[in-house]
């Protein structure tokens, strides 16, 4: 992503406007030339029953011990 414009005082890459540029007591600094914006995150995938597909954990223990079961985990300190 590039600056859109550029300083009116020293003709650097700015992302100001130049309508918002002020004139530096001695020289440009980077800062005077202000930030890239923030890139917008996108939203976590789902599927049509609202559940994340790539890691659908489960809520509960006892879900989770089913899911463990029907995978072929065994899991430390349960009963047989």
């Amino acid at each position: 992503m590039k600056p859109e414009y550029r300083c009116k005082y020293c003709g650097a890459p700015s992302w100001l406007p130049p309508i918002d540029q002020a004139p530096p007591p001695d020289y440009c600094h980077e800062s005077d030339h202000g930030e890239p914006p923030e890139p917008e995150l996108e939203p976590e995938p789902k599927n049509a029953q609202g559940v994340d597909p790539v890691q659908p954990w489960p809520n509960t223990k006892s879900e989770a011990r089913q899911l463990a079961a029907q995978l072929g985990i065994e899991l430390k300190g349960e009963p047989k």
